[in-house]
């Protein structure tokens, strides 16, 4: 049974992936392009696997083993040409049974192999997707899945040159210039307009100038918080506040920004004026003991 489907040239991927993350969906995504197809299956939302028809798990699994210094090269075509002849089991059993890598690091390179797939995907701008729904998807148990976010973030970062955005910086909202619509709520990200997840609406309409990003987010995961500070910052829906301690206030249909307190945002100012006050004070005593003196003295010559 067809989920639902569409085409990359009309609606973002990266807004489907959330849509599926979202629903906590259970099933297989393709995604048709021009000279490759890749399936992905989602496991109640988290990504637990994801094969191209140009490249087979086990071509992917041996870039990565030799890739990280785990295999040498030719030990790798040697064990995947012996799985070929035949026997049961996957080369993925060959390997650990052979000793060749453990468990552990089986999973760790399998799920950098998806990563990478996943992050190629991402580069695609045309495609026709379709997404299956189902109970269960073939997948390498003890498979630590990939959430979306962390897919997204990653993905970013690559993009920005691994620049990301301070979660424990203070941010206030600003308006939107377009209609912003919720992702399911309104649609799946066709129509036109500002398309946000439930996550990056709370986290927007929380932002009020005075807490941390952290703060805001109340308790989401890290890598949701992450990605959904970055789109709402490439979306101009957030600004950062230049001075912690700074507030705005909506007066009517104006935003007023009050600057913070400068013995709160500037200790060290604030302890130079201090310091600068008390000696003023100290100086002015000076003349009044002078003319306590002088009217000393003339009452003495007297």
């Amino acid at each position: 049974m067809t989920a639902f489907e569409g085409d990359l040239s009309k609606i973002s991927l990266p807004l489907t992936l959330q849509r599926i993350a979202g629903q906590g969906a259970t099933g297989i995504l393709t995604v048709q392009g021009e000279n490759d197809i890749i399936a992905v299956s989602f496991l109640n939302g988290g990504i637990v696997s994801a094969d191209a028809l140009n490249q087979t798990v086990e071509d992917g699994l041996g870039e990565v083993l030799v890739g990280e210094g785990l295999i040498e090269a030719e030990a790798f075509q040697r064990l995947a040409a012996e799985h070929q002849g035949g026997g049961g089991g996957t080369l993925s059993e060959l390997l650990v049974e052979r000793r060749v890598i453990t468990r552990e690091q089986l999973l760790r390179a399998l799920r950098l192999q998806t990563l990478r797939l996943m992050l190629h995907l991402l580069s695609w701008s045309e495609g026709e997707l379709k997404f299956y729904s189902g109970d269960e998807v073939s997948y390498e148990e003890g498979f630590l899945p990939i959430s979306v976010e962390e897919l997204l973030v990653r993905a970013a970062e690559e993009r920005d040159g691994g620049a990301a955005a301070d979660v424990g910086a203070v941010y206030r909202p600003k308006p939107a210039h377009r209609i912003v619509r919720v992702l399911d709520r309104d649609g799946d990200g066709s129509e036109p307009g500002l398309w946000l997840t439930a996550d990056e609406m709370r986290l927007w309409q929380a932002c009020d100038g005075e807490r941390t990003a952290v703060a805001a987010a109340a308790g989401l995961e890290r890598y949701k918080l992450r990605y959904a500070l970055h789109r709402l910052l490439k979306l101009d829906l957030l600004e950062p506040v230049p001075f912690a301690g700074a507030m705005s206030q909506q007066v009517g249909a104006a935003e007023i920004f009050m600057p913070p307190d400068p013995t709160v945002a500037r200790p060290a100012v604030a302890a130079r004026a201090a310091a600068k006050a008390a000696h003023e004070g100290r100086v002015a005593w000076l003349p009044w003991v002078g003319y306590g003196l002088a009217a000393l003295a003339a009452g003495l010559i007297v």
